[in-house]
């Protein structure tokens, strides 16, 4: 899977802080809620998402301009060989088969092969 890093420029100017709690009730941290904001391409999503970062209470300028520059964080993810990974595409579900080296490491760079038949 190739992963990319985006720097989105959103009107910081609108940001203001308040209080941001997820569905169960635990507050979702600043960081989570810009980087899925960035991420998504649904604009009812993103509209949600942009109101529960303007009502987080560590919502301000800064904080936000700082995650936008640090870019997503990535954790471990699975190695080897993962066949039937899901994928959206306008509506419809596809799967694809992916190879992780086992010896990944995020900082690392790595080619990405693509076999269509």
């Amino acid at each position: 899977m190739l992963w990319a890093h985006c720097l989105v420029f959103v009107s910081l100017s609108t940001l203001c802080a308040a209080t941001a709690v997820a569905m169960a009730g635990a507050p979702v941290s600043l960081a989570a809620l810009v980087n899925e904001y960035v991420d998504t391409s649904d604009g009812d999503k993103a509209s949600a998402l942009l109101a529960e970062i303007l009502k987080h209470p560590q919502t301000d300028m800064p904080t936000v301009e700082s995650t936008l520059r640090k870019g997503k964080v990535f954790i471990p993810q699975p190695v080897g060989f993962q066949p039937g990974v899901p994928v959206a595409v306008r509506g419809r579900t596809f799967r694809y088969g992916l190879y992780v080296p086992l010896n990944y490491e995020s900082s690392h760079s790595y080619a990405v092969v693509i076999c269509l038949h």
